[in-house]
Formats: structure tokens, sequence, C-alpha cells
């Protein structure tokens, strides 16, 4: 849900190149799971 992502502009750019870091492999709801906490 690539959608929620973007509802939250208030992450810090930081944050969110972080998340984008973390290997493809990984199921994109790991991705939203790490972005939310």
């Amino acid at each position: 849900m690539s959608f929620q992502l973007l509802l939250r502009p208030v992450l810090p750019g930081p944050f969110v190149v972080h998340a984008v870091r973390l290997p493809s492999s990984r199921p994109p709801t790991a991705v939203k799971a790490f972005v939310w906490q």
C-alpha cells in the first residue's frame, strides 16, 4: 500500500530513505510496518 506512505509526508526524508534502503526481497508489508513504527 504505497498510497499510505504518500499520506505521511510528515516523515523526515532520511526515515523514508532508510525504508527504501531495505532489501527488496522483503515484502512491502515489512516496509510499511517499519515506516509506521
